[in-house]
């Protein structure tokens, strides 16, 4: 039996929907976009400490909550040049709903980071830095980007390595859903 491009769909959401509640995902959520995967086991996200853009440091503490896109990226990575836009204007309809957090991993600190934000044009994500990369080296990181959504209660419920359709409005329904 040949199944419809349709009946494909609602089976592969049926199957997004049973796997979101089996691993403890609210009903209502809605499904994630390309590139991120629902994680099986809800481990909370290490409480290690990064720095912001002015040097200060925080963790993922402080944005318990609201859900957030976690992603380590750097500078020199091809892929990053083409995520961080569509992440900042997520970030832009996402408003106070949900947060991003970029965390570069570049050794040249704060300065290259702060220097690609303005070459990219990136006006509403904020700037991190994990340049020791102990915080990758935490998460196993082993290329960029990488990304972990985590929810309200800063359990990471999602994850993605290589690209993310960020820009797709499954994106934004999926994080507002959380």
């Amino acid at each position: 039996m040949r199944l419809s491009r349709r009946q494909a769909l609602q089976g592969a959401a049926a199957v997004v929907a049973a796997s979101a509640v089996s691993a403890g995902l609210p009903a209502h959520a809605a499904a994630p976009p390309r590139g991120l995967r629902l994680l099986e086991s809800q481990d909370p996200m290490p409480d290690v400490a990064f720095k912001k853009g002015d040097g200060q440091l925080t963790g993922f503490v402080e944005y318990q909550g609201a859900p957030v896109v976690a992603l380590f990226w750097a500078t020199w990575c091809t892929v990053c040049y083409d995520e961080m836009p569509k992440l900042d204007a997520l970030q832009a309809k996402l408003g106070s709903r949900a947060h991003i957090v970029p965390l570069s991993i570049d050794q040249a600190g704060m300065p290259a980071v702060k220097a690609y934000y303005r070459r990219r044009d990136l006006k509403v994500l904020k700037p991190y830095l994990d340049d020791e990369r102990i915080f990758a080296s935490i998460m196993g990181i082993r290329g960029v980007p990488t990304g972990f959504v985590l929810d309200r209660q800063g359990n990471m419920i999602a994850a993605s390595e290589g690209p993310v359709d960020w820009d797709s409005p499954t994106a934004l329904q999926y994080l507002t859903s959380l």
